[in-house]
């Protein structure tokens, strides 16, 4: 009461000075309300001088229509005081505190589209329910007043309703219509070691010329660590094939996730299954670089890739080591780096770091790394949040496999993607790169600790859960992909007809939708669409394009999920008797195979009457069918949040499709034909097959 007598005096005060100096001010509030007119006014007059009326009028019409507005709402807010007036100030005071809990919790956990005036009155309707629940269960179960049940039971009903929608998973994925394979094909391989796990730690380094933090963030995230970003420690686990010397090596680098889960450790499944398989594999410990609320860390993946090529050289010194439990554990000729989210940007960043002797953007700190890096796997990586030297990283003669699922609600497009569009090779490097686009993946699921929910509590909580694939399917995805990959870069084995065609054949991959894409350094690029703005140009000079009877055709940028590249392809819209020609006056070099990148937009699975038709300099041809080469997948149908689903609010997500169409096929069709001599190469659409795109149009072996 003290304090309410104390401001009650100093308002009858200042009030009593006012009436003594001025006495009644009735009226004054209506000249405020002009300015405020006014001031509104001067942004929408020049409206009506469009259209010849003079400013001077224009402003007073609009001030008056303005002022007319000021007043009802200075009506009806007079009423709004009054009851607010006869409040509680408790009540009124938790009053607030709701429509701030309230709208913070739907602004975090719903992702609809709506309008302001919607958004405010889903806030009114949410408050006033729970406020009438409240009040209702308070009179019911504690005044007994029998009436409320009346309030209570649809109250009651509706809190339910909500409670629920945010808590159950929510709703199945419709049937997927695949198009049928023969899954003839095995790919997994056998353990054939035990795994045996260490942990490690090596010296500290300091991260402070990569990243910075001062304030509050820096004393939060020093107090927690107990270290500074000077003193970051090397520090992981390393996975080893029990009895085995000298093994190829993989080093796992998490994202950004919460600093206070043990990240680095959800990858226990995928160390054990390679290291059982002969790969030593290290997780590496970069919890210091990771999120806590607001106290995050900006523009730190240069400093993850820093932190990586650290943990790599001090293991490497321990592998020569005698006195060291590493010696000899390690085939340092043979290192791949794999990166989650964010690190599947910093594994780039450190394969760019590696074979430079100074820092792009400080050239005054030094590099001395040098080591024998033979691939990159990006797991749903970002792209282009570090810029070395204000430009994208490309990268050169490094294999590459990036692997991403259509349901992550984290990196929403498939920015690997981006990347393997920034991988080039030399002709003779022997080198390729990968992309698989997977169908109800998500982000989480890669690291046992992350799980279904891409986005922390409460955005999490209208993720649809019930469509994604379970994690033992996306980890077993990634595993054998991840080992076959190694395989391969590592001289184990050189097959890759996984990468070149894709699992649909494959019987040990879960069911889902795959879009698979490759390109390795045997290509001989005809037409990729990067060359200039005409639609008749092609690649090499000299070659050029001519097409009929599209209902649309142009060059553009790929989407990838929900953002776009800047990697060109041409869309097609077809009609029946649709052609695509591209005329060659440059014979290419004979290869074993014709290649190109197809994506499909419909959701059809019949490709009768798509062919494909070569020609030779005298006039020799022959066709073959699509549909026998390309596994028709129909765009991914997605709904990422619940209450996109409860208002069909759907997402098509899909992929460009690499196919190789072996040469012979076509002089399998006509032995006259001279494949040395190739002049023309021909896309016919006897029958609309909608809208695709076409990409990487070229030959390789």
């Amino acid at each position: 009461m003290k304090i309410e007598n104390i401001i009650l005096k100093i308002y009858n005060k200042v009030k009593d000075l006012f009436r003594s100096n001025f006495g009644s001010t009735k009226g004054a509030e209506r000249i405020l309300k002009i300015f405020i007119s006014l001031f509104y006014a001067t942004d929408h007059y020049s409206y009506l001088t469009d259209f010849k009326v003079p400013t001077i009028i224009s402003i007073i019409i609009f001030a008056f229509i303005i002022y007319l507005i000021l007043s009802i709402i200075s009506f009806l807010g007079k009423y709004l005081i009054i009851l607010l007036q006869r409040t509680k100030p408790i009540n009124l005071t938790v009053y607030i505190l709701l429509l701030i809990g309230v709208k913070y919790f739907l602004d975090n956990s719903l992702n609809l589209y709506l309008k302001d005036w919607q958004n405010y009155l889903l806030l009114f309707c949410a408050c006033v329910i729970l406020i009438i629940f409240a009040k209702s269960f308070i009179s019911l179960f504690k005044n007994k007043r029998n009436l409320a049940l009346i309030f209570f039971l649809p109250t009651f009903c509706l809190v339910f309703l909500g409670i629920y929608f945010y808590s159950f998973p929510g709703f199945q994925r419709s049937a997927l219509k695949l198009a049928e394979f023969k899954k003839d094909k095995v790919v997994e391989r056998a353990t054939a070691y035990e795994s045996e796990e260490i942990f490690y730690k090596g010296p500290e380094v300091s991260l402070n010329s990569y990243v910075s933090y001062g304030g509050l963030t820096k004393k939060v995230r020093d107090f927690y660590f107990k270290k500074k970003l000077n003193q970051v420690e090397v520090k992981g686990k390393v996975y080893l094939p029990k009895n085995q010397k000298e093994a190829p090596l993989l080093f796992i680098v998490h994202g950004n996730h919460r600093m206070t889960t043990k990240n680095y450790l959800g990858y226990d499944y995928l160390g054990k299954y390679l290291s059982q398989r002969g790969v030593a594999v290290v997780s590496v410990d970069m919890n210091m670089l990771n999120s806590f609320y607001k106290y995050s860390l900006k523009n730190e993946n240069d400093a993850r890739a820093i932190l990586l090529l650290e943990n790599i050289k001090y293991l490497l010194s321990e592998n020569r080591n005698e006195n060291s439990k590493f010696y000899k554990a390690f085939d340092s000729e043979n290192i791949a780096l794999m990166g989650h989210s964010r690190g599947g940007e910093a594994i780039c960043i450190a394969n760019n770091f590696n074979k430079l002797n100074k820092n792009p953007d400080n050239g005054n700190i030094r590099f001395n790394y040098g080591f024998n890096i033979k691939g990159l796997i990006a797991v749903a990586p970002t792209f282009g949040q570090y810029e070395p030297c204000d430009r994208e990283l490309k990268l050169w003669d490094v294999n590459y496999l990036t692997i991403a699922g259509t349901n992550d609600c984290d990196v929403t497009s498939f920015e690997g993607q981006m990347q393997y569009d920034n991988i080039g090779f030399s002709p003779n490097s022997d080198k390729f790169k990968t992309a698989v686009y997977v169908g109800y993946a998500n982000h989480g699921n890669f690291n046992s600790l992350w799980g279904d929910f891409d986005l922390q509590p409460p955005e999490g909580l209208d993720i649809n859960r019930k469509e994604l694939l379970n994690q033992l399917s996306q980890k077993r995805i990634l595993s054998i992909y991840t080992y076959n990959f190694l395989e391969n870069i590592f001289g184990k084995s050189f097959n890759r007809d996984l990468f070149k065609y894709g699992p649909y054949n494959y019987k040990d991959f879960p069911k889902t939708t795959y879009y698979s894409r490759y390109k390795d350094s045997t290509y001989e690029n005809i037409c990729d669409f990067e060359e200039d703005t005409n639609l008749q140009s092609a690649s090499t000079f000299g070659d050029y394009i001519d097409f009929s009877n599209f209902s649309d055709i142009y060059e553009g940028a790929n989407s990838y999920g929900e953002d776009k590249g800047k990697n060109n392809s041409v869309f097609l819209s077809t009609n029946d008797k649709s052609r695509y020609q591209i005329f060659l006056r440059n014979i290419p070099q004979k290869r074993q195979f014709l290649v190109f990148d197809l994506e499909n937009f419909e959701e059809i699975n019949d490709y009768d009457g798509f062919k494909i038709k070569i020609s030779d300099m005298v006039g020799e041809s022959a066709s073959l069918n699509i549909k026998d080469y390309f596994p028709a997948y129909p765009p991914t149908k997605v709904y990422l949040y619940k209450s996109d689903h409860v208002f069909d609010d759907y997402k098509n997500y899909s992929a460009p499709i690499s196919l190789r169409i072996d040469l012979e096929d076509f002089k399998n069709n006509n032995p006259l034909i001279n494949l040395e001599e190739i002049s023309n190469i021909e896309f016919d659409f006897d029958k609309s097959i909608g809208q695709i795109s076409l990409d990487n149009i070229g030959f390789a072996d």
